[in-house]
């Protein structure tokens, strides 16, 4: 264990372990909710879906951080080992598949895994950057350290950007409940994940879609953004989805609207700079 702001913290791979049972838990519990509630399987509402999932288990999180936080921190606990049965039960009942992936498909997307590699070890290093260390993730250090949000009364602790914390803070904060510091860079590498399954899935044409892949992993304004904890990716790509499901539809179902106006209320908590695009 490292220390961080007074707060023991795992270091790879136990970091990397306790991320893959929280994500896979949300992804598990959308898709049983999806199930449920909306016969529309197409990939933009089941990564719909995913999102709100996740921001409904920060919202309440938040929610909770107001009233009580040693029961706030026992219910993060609590979840984890739900996810962890979920996650066990969904292993178990899913089949071995067949590997679909050719040799040639392989050589042809080496480059992408290489530079997803890449990011992938990106995201994985100690925080190290000025925003991160500032108040993304000292906001839950804070939390955690005089166990309330009393200490946001302090003049001398105030950070200016805590004013306007929102969801990318209290994921962080779920992180370091559960002893890891890269909750918020291992979400954005997961979200250019996201992105290259949607693209890989939406479009058929190899050269066009291998084209695509190419020049969204290859952008240098994604050096940043996963190294930090701030979460500005898959917000980002929520949005742009949106824009280009209603674009793409014919008609959209009611209940996908509901979806879609859910969607836009969680972008504008994780960040008040997509107040002008939603709106």
């Amino acid at each position: 264990m490292i220390n961080y702001f007074g707060i023991d913290i795992l270091q790879f791979p136990f970091t990397l372990l306790i991320f893959i049972n929280f994500i896979f838990g949300i992804y598990n519990s959308s898709n049983l909710f999806l199930k449920r509630i909306n016969k529309d399987n197409t990939i933009e509402i089941r990564i719909f879906f995913l999102f709100i999932t996740l921001g409904l288990f920060i919202s309440l999180i938040n929610i909770l951080l107001f009233f009580d936080y040693l029961l706030t921190k026992n219910i993060i606990f609590v979840f984890f080992f739900i996810f962890l049965f979920i996650n066990f039960l969904s292993f178990q009942n899913k089949k071995l598949k067949k590997n679909s992936f050719k040799t040639k498909k392989i050589k042809k997307f080496s480059i992408l895994f290489v530079i997803l590699f890449c990011y992938f070890l990106m995201s994985s290093l100690p925080l190290s950057d000025a925003d991160s260390l500032s108040y993304h993730s000292s906001y839950g250090a804070y939390i955690i350290k005089y166990g309330s949000l009393n200490w946001l009364k302090s003049a001398d602790l105030i950070h200016p950007d805590f004013l306007v914390s929102g969801f990318t803070e209290i994921f962080n904060f779920i992180g370091l409940i559960l002893f890891s510091e890269n909750f918020g860079s291992y979400l954005n590498f997961v979200s250019l994940i996201i992105i290259c399954v949607f693209f890989n899935n939406k479009f058929k044409l190899k050269k066009e879609k291998n084209f695509i892949l190419l020049c969204v992993v290859s952008s240098p304004i994604l050096l940043p953004m996963i190294i930090s904890q701030k979460i500005f990716i898959l917000p980002s790509f929520i949005l742009s989805l949106i824009f280009f499901y209603i674009y793409e539809s014919k008609k959209i179902q009611f209940m996908n609207e509901l979806i879609i106006l859910a969607c836009l209320m969680l972008i504008l908590s994780f960040k008040v700079s997509f107040l002008y695009p939603v709106s």
